[in-house]
């Protein structure tokens, strides 16, 4: 199997520490869109910022352009673990890239799990994340060739669920 392995859901899901140990688990580079974008902010003058500080700064705009600039990177490579941002797949324009080469693993995680995961971020407001996390949430289970519901699980048990899915089918 060439493709891809595109990691899928809301900020705060695992896709980072899920796809890290993926990659190393099946000997593939891994990559994750909200440190690409952070090493783009290091090289400038923007060292030690997190993501949070990086998408108030920037807003919500240049940071799903310079998302969409990242994504399209990705296009004729294979054999990656890719960790996606929680929004970078709300534009079709990057679901289109992605699609051809890729599968993607919807990590689903509760609300109740998510929001005790978010302490710095935008989140925090709890009407906006219920609107987020209704808004895409449909985005997340349309995209998904695989759902592993993550909730009280360890990260050795969502690795194992993961592979099973993709190398069984």
């Amino acid at each position: 199997m060439s493709e891809n392995i595109v990691l899928i859901g809301f900020k705060a899901s695992g896709k980072t520490t899920i796809g890290k140990k993926l990659a190393e688990k099946l000997e593939r580079n891994f990559f994750d869109i909200d440190e690409l974008i952070l090493e783009r902010y290091e090289k400038g003058n923007f060292s030690n910022f997190n993501i949070f500080e990086v998408y108030t700064l920037i807003k919500e705009k240049k940071f799903r352009l310079l998302e969409n600039e990242i994504i399209k990177s990705f296009k004729y490579k294979n054999n990656l673990v890719i960790a996606s941002s929680g929004g970078s797949l709300i534009s079709t324009e990057n679901q289109n890239v992605l699609i051809p080469n890729s599968i993607f693993v919807y990590l689903k995680a509760s609300e109740k799990t998510l929001t005790s995961r978010l302490t710095k971020s935008i989140y925090q407001d709890k009407d906006l994340f219920d609107k987020t996390y209704v808004d895409r949430l449909p985005i997340y289970q349309n995209l998904a060739d695989f759902t592993i519901d993550v909730d009280e699980k360890s990260v050795e048990d969502i690795l194992n669920e993961i592979e099973e899915s993709i190398y069984v089918e």
